[in-house]
């Protein structure tokens, strides 16, 4: 595969020996990347077990009637960390099943299954609005993440910007105008705010 030896380490020794059977750059550190993944995926089974399900949970506060939940319903975060917009709409589904169409009262999040993390998403690498560095949450939904989809109006010459899952308090404002044959930078685009700043 063309890797040279000095970007390689191998550490192969049998379960309960101190002898290695083979030793190549063993004790030149690495950046683990994903093989970091089995250290917290056997962690997780050692805690948790092998048949741990995260479970995020709804409740009624109030009576429902006529499929009607006069009051409000409280959702209760597990640690979830693959709720995502599909399996919302199960979850939804499933309620609606249970016999609850409309709800007169707040939707009320209760996330306070974890401990605070602080709220220092760039802490670890300096990069706040990447991805990975999302912070822990009981109640995540999406990955914390916003798709920015962009769809070109040529009869306007405009660009239209949508996204999804839209949070309520998410204002796109698009300036950006289609110019044909050629790529300009500056003056024009998307700028993306809520009530917090960009």
């Amino acid at each position: 595969h063309h890797i040279p030896g000095t970007g390689l380490s191998v550490l192969v020794r049998e379960v309960g020996r101190d002898e290695p059977l083979l030793s190549y750059n063993s004790a030149v550190p690495r950046n683990p990347a994903s093989t970091m993944k089995v250290v917290t995926t056997w962690s997780a089974l050692e805690m948790l077990g092998p048949a741990y399900t995260w479970r995020t949970r709804a409740y009624a506060v109030g009576q429902v009637r006529d499929q009607v939940l006069d009051g409000d319903l409280v959702l209760v975060g597990g640690g979830d960390p693959f709720m995502t917009a599909d399996r919302w709409w199960g979850f939804v589904n499933a309620l609606r099943q249970q016999g609850i169409q409309r709800v007169t009262g707040d939707v009320i999040i209760d996330n306070s299954y974890f401990a605070p993390q602080g709220d220092d998403r760039g802490a670890f690498d300096n990069k706040p609005s990447s991805t990975y560095n999302v912070l822990p949450d009981a109640l995540l939904v999406n990955f914390q993440t916003v798709t920015f989809s962009l769809f070109p109006d040529t009869a306007a010459g405009t660009l239209r910007a949508s996204a999804y899952p839209w949070p309520a308090n998410l204002v796109i404002d698009s300036t950006a105008r289609l110019d044909r044959g050629t790529c300009r930078r500056g003056g024009a685009g998307v700028a993306v705010s809520t009530p917090d700043g960009p």
